[in-house]
C-alpha cells in the first residue's frame, strides 16, 4: 500500500514522500572538526554515495552532505497515514478493536482507500489460485512408486538379496534359552568386507569428483544410509562428519579432504 501511495501522484505539486519527509537538502559538514590532524595533503574531489537518500561530496576541500533532514520530517502526517492503513485492515479483516478515522488530508485518505482496495483484490485473487493438496492422492502416488521400484528389481537382484539374508541368518546360532550369538561365519565376514569396500569406493569417487551415483544404483543402496555409514566409520579418526547429504546428492566437507586422503591413501588409480 505504501508503494502504491508513493506512485499515485502528487498533491500540491509534492509527492506523498515529500509531504512526509521533506526534500533532499544540501548542507556543509566539517569532518574531524574537533580532532587534531595534519592538513598538509590536498583533498581530491570525490562523491561518496551511501544509499539512495544519503551521499557525501567533496569539492575544493569542502564537504557537503545530501540527505533528508530529520527536522523536516512531518511525523504527524506519517503517523496519520499508518493509522489510516491500520484502521482499514482492522475493519476489513475483523482484527482487534476498531479505530476512528483521524486523517486530516482527505486527498491522501482517498489514495489510501484506493491502495487498500487494490491490495484486498490481490489477496482474494491469490486465495482463489491457492492449490489444495489431496493427501490421499499423495499416498497413492507413494504406493504406486513403491510397487514400480519393486518391479524394476530383476530376478537376479532379488535372488542375490535372498542369498545375503540367508547368509546373515547363518551368522547367528540360537541357544536353547532363545538367546542369539554371533559365530565366526566366513561367508558373513566376506559380505561385511564387501559392504565396507563399496562404501570406501563410493567415498573415493566422491573425493575424486567421479560419478558415485552409478555405484549406488548398481548396489541398490540409499544415499542417506551410505552417508551415515561413512560418517560413522570415520568419526573416530576425524571427530566430525566428513559428508553431508541433501536428497540424492552427497557433498564432501572440504575442510577434511586432506585428513581423508591421509587415511584412505591414493585414490586416483
Amino acid at each position: 500500500m505504501w508503494k502504491f501511495i508513493l506512485k499515485a501522484g502528487n498533491i500540491d505539486g509534492k509527492s506523498i514522500f515529500t509531504h512526509c519527509f521533506g526534500r533532499l537538502q544540501n548542507r556543509s559538514i566539517y569532518p574531524l572538526l574537533n580532532a587534531v590532524y595534519r592538513d598538509d595533503k590536498v583533498i581530491s574531489d570525490i562523491d561518496y554515495i551511501v544509499n539512495g537518500v544519503r551521499s557525501y561530496h567533496c569539492k575544493s576541500g569542502r564537504w557537503k552532505e545530501k540527505s533528508y533532514i530529520r527536522a523536516c520530517f512531518n511525523k504527524k502526517k506519517l503517523v496519520s497515514i499508518v493509522h489510516e492503513i491500520d484502521r482499514l485492515i482492522r475493519d476489513e479483516f475483523k482484527l482487534g478493536y476498531y479505530l476512528k478515522p483521524n486523517m486530516e488530508d482527505t486527498r491522501i485518505a482517498d489514495l489510501i482507500a484506493v491502495a487498500f482496495n487494490e491490495a484486498v483484490k490481490e489477496i482474494k485473487h491469490n486465495e482463489r489460485k491457492r492449490i489444495n493438496i489431496d493427501f490421499s492422492v499423495l499416498k497413492k502416488i507413494r504406493n504406486d512408486a513403491e510397487i514400480t521400484k519393486t518391479n524394476l528389481l530383476v530376478d537376479e537382484d532379488i535372488d542375490e538379496k535372498d542369498d545375503i539374508q540367508n547368509t546373515i541368518e547363518k551368522h547367528y546360532i540360537e541357544y536353547d534359552d532363545g538367546n542369539k550369538s554371533k559365530t565366526e561365519n566366513s561367508d558373513f565376514n566376506k559380505i561385511s568386507e564387501k559392504s565396507d569396500d563399496i562404501n570406501l569406493n563410493i567415498l573415493k569417487y566422491i573425493v575424486a569428483g567421479k560419478d558415485y551415483k552409478q555405484l549406488i544404483r548398481l548396489n541398490n543402496m540409499f544415499t542417506s544410509i551410505i552417508t551415515d555409514n561413512i560418517n560413522e566409520a570415520f568419526f573416530e579418526e576425524i571427530g566430525d562428519n566428513i559428508l553431508e547429504c541433501e536428497g540424492d546428492e552427497i557433498y564432501l566437507v572440504e575442510d577434511y579432504r586432506e585428513d581423508i586422503l591421509n587415511i584412505i591413501g591414493e585414490i586416483y588409480e
